[in-house]
């Protein structure tokens, strides 16, 4: 019986469980990075993207949406969280 409950527990911690992915944001229409981006998920900031444009966004995994503020311009942008450990590019409009 305790083993039941101690693995049910488990799987709901890891079923929850934070991943951290790393982005770089690009302008589409010149290839500048977003530098200094602040990101934000559902209306919080995350942080601000680097001097390469790359940030590291600490989520639930799955498909989600993030807001990106870059020179008075926001995009919302569709984010997979997964942990992957790769740097993905990211084109904003």
């Amino acid at each position: 019986m305790k083993c039941i409950i101690g693995t049910t527990i488990l799987l709901v911690l890891l079923a929850s469980t934070a991943w951290a992915d790393a982005f770089q944001l690009i302008i589409k229409s010149n290839g500048a990075f977003a530098v200094e981006a602040p990101v934000y998920f559902k209306g919080q900031l995350l942080g601000y993207t680097n001097g390469q444009g790359i940030i590291f966004i600490n989520s639930p995994q799955g498909r989600n949406t993030f807001e990106v503020s870059y020179m008075g311009h926001t995009s919302q942008v569709r984010l997979e969280i997964s942990g992957n450990p790769q740097v993905q590019t990211i084109y904003l409009k």
